[in-house]
Order: structure tokens, then C-alpha cells, then sequence
């Protein structure tokens, strides 16, 4: 039976308490600047460092690689024997910094640089600097521990709707040690994946997700013969699970129902969407979450009144676990607001909790954070936290930021600013720095911890920390 749960999270706040375990601080020369963080599911990563100057030289690019406990394994510049070539680097077509997701491959400067800090040339690229898939023509490039793979169909099937027979399929891959190539047919999956009226078996994918075990195919359902039914209370998502060698592993129909309640869009991964899939790869779980009302209203993406949020969890197979709705007693959350101006995101803290983050830009700039237990479903803790927006320019592109009333000249991105709000050892290292403009990042691992990046422009200094 589906339990249903009021929060009001004025009252409700229970703070996860995992301590610091690692720290690493590093100190730039006048002129440099940290160029990238790049990290891997392990909690491993490799950070690049350049000078600032339109006279530097493509030796004066450091790059530094740590494992999964901020230890350095290699601190090389360019032009380091067996490291990366000047003339590979600085002539690339190539200009992108890709770090496997096992962490122990790097594709720079059209080289491949492993966990020590060898490099060999890896030069599959084309004219646009895209790499190439041999007789694939790719919708997902994926970069794991052991290939470079994609998914896509044969040369000269693709169509921009995605719309494809069985036949089609086709996955391309490239080790990592040999460069030896291999492309495969996959086994077409036989629910979700196709238009359900169509003989041919049409494809209709929406999502890719890649593992260093394999990867997953995701589809929306796409029936439209009872929309009230399909658009407001009842939804599915279709996944199979493949190896790198081309078979299925799983397939799942992952339906959830809302009995007395209506789904309610809100924004996510910059979509508007009635619910989300969050993989937990780990334990081969599946986990959907979305938004709900409890009216309905057939104008939905104009303005809105939330009631809640709502999760489910099922097996690789499909079967259904556990599900719950969870409304929200807060009068902030409450006010209508525009769909788009409502966002929702999830990541996977600890062994076992499930964070669930709820973003309002409309009615009132606030955030409600959301733990769930993985194994049960219980809410475990939450809470709701005020913030002001601000814009800060990275390159071409405005990042949205946060700043707070306990921390004025802190600013941080949303991971950093939910992880500020949930764990006390953070909150309390926050709590012992100046108060001097400061700025930070963090990036969530799918083992379950966090790193946060911590910039001091002024003093260019940066601190890598690890919870």
C-alpha cells in the first residue's frame, strides 16, 4: 500500500553527519589559473592548470591527478617525456578534456594519458574534432574504464526523430588498450522501445546512460489513446540494460500510478518533465520521482499549485519495490509558480541515502532538500533554505550561483549549497574560513561521497575537499 507522508519542513530537520576525509591545498604562481576539474565515478580526478596570458606556451600547461583520497599520482606539464607532445597539444583537433568514468583514462590534446601519467597518441577524431565511430552513426559517445563506445544505428539510418526498425541498432567500440574496434547489432528490446500501433517496431528512445559494466537505454511512453490517463496519473519508462559486447543484460517497464493526485511538470536537466529516472547502477535499482498536484488542471505549464513530491523504487526487472508521495506543508512551496521556474534534481549521498533537491525561482527563491532512505523509502531528513540568485560569467556561459545570509561573500554552486545545508562538518569548515569572497563547486560521486572545490580568486589559492 502506497503511504503517504506530510512534511513541513519548518519542523522537520535532521543534518547528515559524514566528516571530512580528505583534504588537498594548492597554491597557483601569479598569472595561472585553474582550467578544469574533471571527475570519475570513483571519486578520482585530474584538475589542468595554464597560464593566463595570450603569449603562454603550450608547456606551461600543468596537469595533476589524484585518487579517490586526494593523493597526487602524477603532477606533469607538457612536453614531459612519455607525457603529452607539444606539437599533439597544441595543433589538436581535438580540444575537449574527457576522464573515463573509472577514472583511468584521459582523452586531451588527441592523447590518451593513463592513471600514471603516460600518454599515446589517439588521433580517431575527424575534421570537427569529434571522434569517430567506424560504421556507426552515434547518438551517445561514451568513455569508460575499458572503451570508447557508441550507440547509434548504421551509416546512412539516421533520422532526426530517432525513429527506427529492428535492424538498426548498432554498437561501436574501442578499447582503450589495443585500440581494437568492434561493432555489434544489438537485440532489439521488445516493449517501450517502439510506437505500440506500429508493426515495424519503431524506436522511440529518449535517454542514454552509461556505466564502465555497460549501458542503458531509456523510453518514454508514448500512448496516446487515454492522454488524461498517461499525461496526469499514470506514466512508465522503459529501460534495457546492455553489456559492451552487445547483449541485453535486463528490461524493465517501470510504471507508476498516482491514485489520487496528478503528476505536475517541473524542470530537470533543462527539460520540463512529469517525472525523472534516477539509475542507482550500483545495486541495479531504479528510482522515478517527479512532482505532483492535487487538482487537476489541464493548463499545468502556465502556473501551478505543487503539493508534494512523489518516488518509487523497482528492481532491474521492473517489479515495483516501494512507492510514496510526500506532500509538503510549507506555505512557500504551496504558492503557485510556473512549472519551468521549479526545478528538481537527485543524487546518491552515502550507502544509502537518496537526496531529492527542490529549486524555486518563481514565487520566492528557496530550496527544500529531501533525504530518502533507499532501502525503505522513509523520509529521513529535510529542509528548506533561502537563498539570493547570482549570475557568474564562466566563458561564454552564466552560472547560476547562491549566496546566503550565514556566509555573505561565500558563493556557491548547488551542489556546494545543498551539501552546506544537509551535513554539519561542512557547514561547520565553512564556519572557520575569512569571511573573503570565496567560491564552491561540488561534485557528487556514485560511490556516494563528495568533493568540493573551494576558490580564493584573489589569493588564486584553491582547496580540494573531500567528504
Amino acid at each position: 500500500m502506497k503511504k503517504i507522508l506530510a512534511i513541513s519542513l519548518s519542523l522537520l530537520f535532521t543534518s547528515i553527519v559524514f566528516g571530512q576525509k580528505a583534504k588537498y591545498e594548492l597554491q597557483l604562481k601569479k598569472n595561472y589559473r585553474l582550467d578544469f576539474v574533471r571527475t570519475a565515478e570513483d571519486g578520482s580526478h585530474v584538475i589542468g592548470i595554464k597560464k593566463n596570458l595570450l603569449s603562454s606556451k603550450a608547456q606551461d600547461y600543468r596537469i595533476i591527478r589524484f585518487d579517490k583520497d586526494l593523493k597526487v599520482s602524477y603532477d606533469k606539464k607538457v612536453g614531459s617525456p612519455n607525457f603529452l607532445p607539444i606539437t599533439v597539444f597544441s595543433k589538436a583537433k581535438f580540444t575537449e578534456k574527457i576522464l573515463s568514468k573509472d577514472g583511468s583514462y584521459m582523452l586531451m590534446g588527441e592523447s590518451m594519458i593513463d592513471k600514471e601519467g603516460n600518454a599515446k597518441a589517439y588521433d580517431f577524431f575527424n575534421n570537427n574534432g569529434y571522434p569517430v565511430s567506424g560504421d556507426v552513426d552515434s547518438f551517445f559517445i561514451s568513455f569508460t574504464g575499458n572503451y570508447l563506445s557508441a550507440f547509434g544505428v548504421k551509416k546512412g539510418r539516421k533520422h532526426k526523430k530517432k525513429v527506427y526498425v529492428a535492424g538498426d541498432l548498432r554498437l561501436f567500440t574501442r578499447d582503450n588498450t589495443d585500440f581494437s574496434e568492434h561493432t555489434y547489432s544489438l537485440d532489439f528490446p521488445d516493449v517501450g522501445f517502439y510506437e505500440k500501433n506500429n508493426e515495424d517496431k519503431k524506436l522511440s528512445l529518449l535517454d542514454q546512460e552509461a556505466f564502465n559494466d555497460g549501458f542503458y537505454l531509456i523510453a518514454d511512453d508514448n500512448d496516446d489513446k487515454n492522454e488524461d490517463k498517461v499525461k496526469y496519473q499514470s506514466n512508465d519508462f522503459y529501460v534495457a540494460n546492455y553489456g559492451y559486447d552487445g547483449k541485453l543484460i535486463s528490461k524493465a517497464q517501470l510504471n507508476y500510478t498516482l491514485e489520487n493526485s496528478y503528476f505536475l511538470t517541473s524542470l530537470s536537466g533543462g527539460y520540463l518533465t512529469r517525472k525523472n529516472l534516477y539509475i542507482d547502477n550500483i545495486n541495479k535499482t531504479y528510482f522515478v520521482f517527479g512532482t505532483y498536484t492535487d487538482k487537476k488542471e489541464k493548463k499545468l505549464y502556465l502556473r501551478a499549485k505543487y503539493k508534494g513530491f512523489y518516488v518509487s523504487k523497482f528492481n532491474k526487472d521492473g517489479l515495483l519495490l516501494w512507492q510514496k508521495e510526500f506532500p509538503i506543508t510549507d506555505e512557500d512551496f504551496r504558492k503557485a509558480k510556473a512549472p519551468n521556474l521549479l526545478s528538481i534534481h537527485t543524487w546518491s549521498y552515502g550507502a544509502n541515502n537518496l537526496m531529492i533537491s527542490l529549486l524555486d525561482y518563481d514565487y520566492k527563491n528557496k530550496s527544500w532538500i529531501l533525504n530518502v532512505n533507499k532501502e525503505t523509502g522513509a523520509l529521513t531528513s529535510s529542509v528548506a533554505a533561502g537563498f539570493d540568485k547570482k549570475g557568474v560569467r564562466d566563458g561564454q556561459n552564466i552560472i547560476r550561483m547562491f549566496k546566503v545570509d550565514d556566509f555573505k561573500k561565500f558563493i556557491f554552486d548547488k551542489a556546494a549549497f545543498d551539501f552546506m545545508k544537509i551535513n554539519t562538518d561542512f557547514y561547520d569548515y565553512l564556519k572557520t574560513l575569512p569571511n573573503k569572497k570565496t567560491t564552491f563547486e561540488g561534485y557528487y560521486f556514485e560511490l556516494g561521497d563528495i568533493m568540493i572545490y573551494q576558490k580564493n580568486s584573489k589569493k588564486n589559492s584553491y582547496t580540494l575537499l573531500k567528504f
